[in-house]
């Protein structure tokens, strides 16, 4: 069982057996699991780095803001426990708290601007968004079969529940 497999709450000493390690010698390449995490999902925060810089350069800020839920619903399916890092900033990594912190301030204008359009309602807020990537990872790890579609809906609810 690996972290792609079953998420980031894999047990650190399943990971250390696997990889044919003490866990000793884990912990002292990775004296936590933030940073095992921040080291495993390291390309995925670069691939939401990108995602979030084109979101934010798009016109219309509501379809950018509902583009990078796919992405991010597509890179969970991928990496189980990835959007963990992205809302829950694991303490003790200072990249991984810096991105995070980073992707939090992004997604807050990208829905402060989505908010200033006519067909957007005008309570729509952060909070809202974090709901949504909590159902995204709910969905993705309750059946991964069927993610795909259901990560599909719970965007397309969000879109309808937040346009008039």
């Amino acid at each position: 069982m690996s972290v792609a497999e079953a998420g980031a709450d894999v047990p650190l000493r399943v990971i250390a057996q696997r990889a044919g390690l003490s866990s000793a010698s884990l912990y002292r390449h990775f004296p936590s699991r933030a940073h095992l995490l921040a080291s495993v999902y390291e390309a995925e925060t670069e691939r939401c780095r990108q995602l979030l810089d084109d979101a934010l350069a798009a016109e219309d800020a509501f379809a950018g803001l509902l583009q990078a839920l796919r992405v991010f619903a597509a890179l969970e399916q991928d990496s189980p426990g990835f959007t963990v890092t992205l809302v829950e900033p694991a303490p003790g990594t200072t990249r991984t708290s810096a991105d995070a912190s980073a992707a939090m301030a992004d997604l807050r204008d990208l829905v402060d601007r989505a908010r200033r359009r006519p067909e957007v309602r005008n309570d729509l807020t952060l909070d809202d968004v974090g709901l949504v990537i909590a159902s995204i990872r709910t969905v993705a790890a309750l059946d991964p079969v069927r993610a795909p579609a259901r990560c599909a809906r719970v965007i397309e609810l969000f879109r309808r529940a937040m346009t008039t």
